[in-house]
Protein backbone atom coordinates (compact mmCIF):
# COMPACT_ATOMS: atom_id res chain seq x y z
CA UNK A 1 0.00 0.00 0.00
CA UNK A 2 1.46 3.36 -0.87
CA UNK A 3 1.65 6.37 0.61
CA UNK A 4 -0.44 8.26 -1.25
CA UNK A 5 -3.41 5.57 -0.78
CA UNK A 6 -2.83 5.28 2.93
CA UNK A 7 -2.73 9.01 3.68
CA UNK A 8 -6.83 10.77 4.74
CA UNK A 9 -7.86 13.81 2.94
CA UNK A 10 -7.99 16.55 5.30
CA UNK A 11 -11.15 17.38 6.20
CA UNK A 12 -10.74 20.93 5.55
CA UNK A 13 -10.81 20.30 2.32
CA UNK A 14 -14.03 18.08 1.72
CA UNK A 15 -16.53 19.72 2.60
CA UNK A 16 -16.71 22.25 -0.37
CA UNK A 17 -18.44 18.98 -2.10
CA UNK A 18 -21.35 18.20 0.55
CA UNK A 19 -24.53 18.41 -0.30
CA UNK A 20 -27.05 17.36 2.10
CA UNK A 21 -30.31 16.09 2.19
CA UNK A 22 -32.60 18.20 3.01
CA UNK A 23 -35.78 18.90 4.71
CA UNK A 24 -37.32 22.32 6.20
CA UNK A 25 -34.78 25.10 6.60
CA UNK A 26 -31.62 24.11 6.50
CA UNK A 27 -27.73 26.08 6.27
CA UNK A 28 -24.53 25.17 4.94
CA UNK A 29 -26.46 21.43 4.00
CA UNK A 30 -27.27 21.02 7.70
CA UNK A 31 -31.08 20.56 8.42
CA UNK A 32 -33.52 21.69 11.24
CA UNK A 33 -34.39 17.87 11.79
CA UNK A 34 -30.28 18.25 12.09
CA UNK A 35 -29.79 21.44 14.27
CA UNK A 36 -32.33 20.19 16.67
CA UNK A 37 -30.41 16.64 17.09
CA UNK A 38 -26.89 17.81 17.45
CA UNK A 39 -27.14 21.79 17.83
CA UNK A 40 -30.00 23.18 19.63
CA UNK A 41 -32.92 20.69 20.64
CA UNK A 42 -35.73 23.73 19.99
CA UNK A 43 -33.86 25.08 16.71
CA UNK A 44 -36.48 27.28 14.50
CA UNK A 45 -36.14 28.15 11.49
CA UNK A 46 -34.87 31.56 12.38
CA UNK A 47 -32.32 29.66 13.87
CA UNK A 48 -30.93 27.47 11.59
CA UNK A 49 -30.63 30.54 9.23
CA UNK A 50 -27.93 32.33 11.40
CA UNK A 51 -26.45 29.65 12.30
CA UNK A 52 -22.58 29.74 12.38
CA UNK A 53 -20.26 28.32 9.78
CA UNK A 54 -18.54 26.67 12.75
CA UNK A 55 -21.33 25.18 13.85
CA UNK A 56 -22.36 23.27 10.48
CA UNK A 57 -18.39 22.06 10.47
CA UNK A 58 -18.96 20.94 13.89
CA UNK A 59 -21.61 18.16 12.95
CA UNK A 60 -20.36 17.60 9.54
CA UNK A 61 -16.92 15.90 11.81
CA UNK A 62 -18.52 14.78 14.69
CA UNK A 63 -22.11 13.58 13.71
CA UNK A 64 -20.53 12.37 9.95
CA UNK A 65 -16.80 12.30 9.96
CA UNK A 66 -16.10 10.91 13.11
CA UNK A 67 -18.55 7.61 12.78
CA UNK A 68 -17.76 6.55 9.63
CA UNK A 69 -14.02 7.19 10.60
CA UNK A 70 -12.99 9.40 8.03
CA UNK A 71 -9.64 9.49 8.76
CA UNK A 72 -8.53 6.22 9.42
CA UNK A 73 -9.82 5.76 5.31
CA UNK A 74 -6.99 6.30 2.16
CA UNK A 75 -7.43 9.14 0.48
CA UNK A 76 -10.22 9.20 -2.46
CA UNK A 77 -12.25 6.46 -0.01
CA UNK A 78 -12.22 8.74 2.99
CA UNK A 79 -14.54 11.72 0.62
CA UNK A 80 -16.80 9.17 -1.15
CA UNK A 81 -17.75 7.49 1.84
CA UNK A 82 -18.52 10.78 3.77
CA UNK A 83 -20.42 12.13 1.34
CA UNK A 84 -22.58 9.03 0.30
CA UNK A 85 -22.92 9.22 4.80
CA UNK A 86 -23.95 12.87 4.34
CA UNK A 87 -26.68 12.08 1.49
CA UNK A 88 -28.15 8.88 2.37
CA UNK A 89 -27.09 7.71 5.88
CA UNK A 90 -23.66 7.43 7.78
CA UNK A 91 -25.27 3.72 8.34
CA UNK A 92 -26.14 3.00 4.44
CA UNK A 93 -22.91 4.36 3.51
CA UNK A 94 -20.78 2.54 5.94
CA UNK A 95 -22.91 -1.35 4.76
CA UNK A 96 -21.86 0.06 1.36
CA UNK A 97 -18.62 0.09 2.18
CA UNK A 98 -18.89 -3.39 3.61
CA UNK A 99 -20.27 -4.86 1.18
CA UNK A 100 -17.14 -3.93 -1.63
CA UNK A 101 -14.77 -5.03 0.97
CA UNK A 102 -16.26 -7.53 2.09
CA UNK A 103 -16.32 -7.25 5.52
CA UNK A 104 -19.73 -7.79 7.98
CA UNK A 105 -22.31 -4.95 6.59
CA UNK A 106 -23.65 -4.17 10.16
CA UNK A 107 -23.64 -0.32 9.25
CA UNK A 108 -20.58 0.45 11.45
CA UNK A 109 -17.23 0.90 10.49
CA UNK A 110 -14.72 -0.94 12.91
CA UNK A 111 -11.23 -2.86 12.10
CA UNK A 112 -12.43 -5.47 10.05
CA UNK A 113 -13.96 -2.79 7.73
CA UNK A 114 -10.74 -0.94 7.90
CA UNK A 115 -8.30 -3.64 7.45
CA UNK A 116 -10.26 -5.00 4.48
CA UNK A 117 -10.26 -1.25 2.77
CA UNK A 118 -6.50 -1.11 3.02
CA UNK A 119 -6.02 -4.31 1.64
CA UNK A 120 -8.14 -3.20 -1.92
CA UNK A 121 -7.17 -0.45 -4.42
CA UNK A 122 -9.05 2.62 -3.48
CA UNK A 123 -9.67 3.36 -7.13
CA UNK A 124 -11.99 0.28 -7.24
CA UNK A 125 -13.23 0.61 -4.32
CA UNK A 126 -14.51 4.65 -4.93
CA UNK A 127 -16.15 3.22 -8.07
CA UNK A 128 -17.61 0.69 -6.53
CA UNK A 129 -19.11 3.46 -4.34
CA UNK A 130 -20.52 5.44 -6.92
CA UNK A 131 -22.13 2.58 -9.36
CA UNK A 132 -23.99 1.75 -6.55
CA UNK A 133 -25.05 4.83 -5.28
CA UNK A 134 -26.04 5.65 -8.52
CA UNK A 135 -28.29 2.77 -8.92
CA UNK A 136 -30.03 3.03 -5.88
CA UNK A 137 -30.77 7.16 -6.60
CA UNK A 138 -32.09 5.67 -10.07
CA UNK A 139 -34.25 3.48 -8.06
CA UNK A 140 -35.94 5.73 -6.23
CA UNK A 141 -39.34 7.02 -7.37
CA UNK A 142 -38.02 11.31 -7.46
CA UNK A 143 -35.39 9.79 -9.70
CA UNK A 144 -37.20 11.47 -13.21
CA UNK A 145 -37.45 14.37 -11.39
CA UNK A 146 -34.19 14.86 -9.12
CA UNK A 147 -32.15 12.55 -11.42
CA UNK A 148 -30.18 15.26 -13.05
CA UNK A 149 -28.88 16.73 -10.36
CA UNK A 150 -28.33 13.71 -8.56
CA UNK A 151 -26.32 12.23 -11.58
CA UNK A 152 -23.71 15.46 -11.47
CA UNK A 153 -23.48 15.15 -7.84
CA UNK A 154 -22.20 12.21 -8.27
CA UNK A 155 -19.92 12.87 -11.32
CA UNK A 156 -18.81 15.69 -9.78
CA UNK A 157 -17.82 13.58 -6.45
CA UNK A 158 -16.21 10.67 -8.60
CA UNK A 159 -14.46 13.03 -10.04
CA UNK A 160 -12.81 14.70 -6.92
CA UNK A 161 -12.50 11.16 -4.91
CA UNK A 162 -10.32 9.90 -8.24
CA UNK A 163 -8.43 13.27 -7.87
CA UNK A 164 -7.64 12.74 -4.22
CA UNK A 165 -6.79 8.97 -4.18
CA UNK A 166 -3.75 10.71 -5.97
CA UNK A 167 -4.44 11.25 -9.83
CA UNK A 168 -4.11 14.91 -8.91
CA UNK A 169 -3.21 17.54 -6.24
CA UNK A 170 -6.01 19.26 -3.98
CA UNK A 171 -6.20 22.23 -3.00
CA UNK A 172 -6.90 22.85 1.05
CA UNK A 173 -9.18 25.44 1.82
CA UNK A 174 -10.19 26.38 5.36
CA UNK A 175 -13.00 24.81 7.03
CA UNK A 176 -15.12 28.15 6.96
CA UNK A 177 -14.97 28.68 3.38
CA UNK A 178 -15.36 24.76 2.70
CA UNK A 179 -19.09 24.59 4.24
CA UNK A 180 -19.84 28.43 2.83
CA UNK A 181 -19.19 26.63 -0.98
CA UNK A 182 -21.38 23.33 0.17
CA UNK A 183 -23.96 25.56 1.23
CA UNK A 184 -23.82 27.32 -1.85
CA UNK A 185 -24.42 23.92 -4.17
CA UNK A 186 -27.11 22.91 -1.84
CA UNK A 187 -29.25 25.74 -2.63
CA UNK A 188 -28.90 25.29 -6.00
CA UNK A 189 -29.11 21.35 -6.64
CA UNK A 190 -32.38 19.30 -6.98
CA UNK A 191 -30.46 16.74 -4.50
CA UNK A 192 -31.39 18.75 -1.97
CA UNK A 193 -35.05 18.43 -2.19
CA UNK A 194 -34.66 15.00 -2.00
CA UNK A 195 -37.67 14.03 0.71
CA UNK A 196 -36.95 12.31 3.91
CA UNK A 197 -39.45 9.20 2.76
CA UNK A 198 -36.56 8.53 0.05
CA UNK A 199 -34.25 7.25 1.80
CA UNK A 200 -34.02 3.52 2.06
CA UNK A 201 -31.83 1.79 5.57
Amino acid sequence: MNEQCSRSTPMKAVIQMMLVTLVGPTNYGITIHDARMYWKPDATAYDVRNMPKSVAADIYDKHYATPLHYNDLPAGVDYAVLDYGINSGISRSARVLQGIVEAKQDGIVGPETLKNVHQMDPVKIINSIYDERLRFLKSLRTWPRFGKGWGARCARGRQLALSMAGEEPVKVVPMASAVGAAADMTGRSGASRMRSTDRRP
